[in-house]
């Protein structure tokens, strides 16, 4: 189990993780995973690039959002 709070002092986010131990076995792959599944080959290998030159994930589902009009990540960013 995980619990999350924002520091006052820092205004950041700070997670505690209380129970190490996970209740189902990790998939190998995330085929089929509802939001691993919405992004298209080309689109993939954009956040692969983006993050290894350690681009912030935000700044990943900008970059989709104007090059993909019609992606789904669209829906994610505010």
């Amino acid at each position: 189990m995980v619990g999350g709070y924002l520091s006052r002092k820092t205004k950041e986010w700070r997670l505690n993780i209380l129970n190490g131990v996970h209740n189902h076995a990790m998939e190998p792959t995330l085929e089929g995973h509802m939001l691993a599944g919405r992004l298209k080959e080309d689109d993939k290998k954009i956040v692969r690039d983006l993050t290894k030159i350690k681009v912030q994930p935000r700044n990943i589902l900008i970059n989709l959002k104007s090059k993909r009009q019609h992606c789904m990540t669209d829906e994610s960013i505010n």
